[in-house]
């Protein structure tokens, strides 16, 4: 049996500006058990895999990885809904009808894909690859603290899917998404998703498709 690699955690959890004690309330756990899982004395759930490696935006199988937990098949790549395209002006283009397309790996449920088609434009550099981000959390739920300097997909209003750097915005309480089409700034009506994998693969995508999601289906559409 593999065991956890404590230092990975502690390297990540600095990474994302956040605390042992931090994690612990994420997962509605006392901070003891956070001692004890790094420890090695108390194993993570499967459940609790999932929040950890939103808590972190790292991939859940890497989560896994690092955890020492070996799942075999069960961890392997569903297909996920691509719900359109990501512009070269920043903006995710949500069509009505949404195909499926592989996962690379288990990253979690409610996750999401777009294609890039970003030449000439902001995030050039992700042309042509399929970006995975979600699920979309409301700020008070997600602990937004967490997503903070990181590419997330922002949906405001119900109307609009903006793709940037999260960061706090001018006024209290509220949220800049920072790219290089520009900024948008003081969101304070919006759902948060952060960017969790990027695939330059090539990825199968099967033809029937499906009802777009509330939480992008009311976005901007593209056929």
């Amino acid at each position: 049996m593999r065991t956890l690699n404590r230092q990975w955690f502690v390297d990540r959890l600095r990474d994302a500006g956040q605390s042992q004690r931090a994690l612990a309330r994420f997962l509605e756990l006392d901070a003891s058990a956070i001692t004890h899982i790094l420890n090695g004395k108390r194993r993570l759930q499967l459940d609790e895999v999932e929040r950890v490696a939103r808590f972190l935006s790292r991939p859940v199988e890497e989560v896994l990885t690092q955890a020492g937990l070996d799942l075999g098949g069960e961890v392997r790549a569903p297909s996920v809904p691509l719900i359109g395209h990501l512009d070269r002006n920043a903006v995710v283009r949500v069509r009505d009808k949404q195909p499926e397309i592989e996962a690379p790996f288990y990253i979690g449920m409610g996750v999401q894909a777009v294609r890039a088609k970003t030449a000439g434009g902001a995030f050039e550099i992700f042309d042509g690859a399929y970006l995975y981000f979600g699920p979309f959390y409301s700020p008070g739920a997600a602990a937004p603290e967490t997503f903070m300097q990181r590419l997330c997909a922002v949906m405001v209003n119900d109307k609009a899917v903006h793709f940037g750097t999260l960061r706090q915005g001018y006024a209290p309480g509220t949220y800049n998404v920072v790219s290089e089409a520009g900024v948008v700034e003081d969101i304070s009506d919006a759902v948060i998703a952060p960017m969790l994998y990027v695939s330059y693969e090539p990825m199968h995508i099967t033809p029937a498709a499906r009802t777009a999601p509330r939480a992008a289906g009311s976005a901007r559409r593209s056929a």
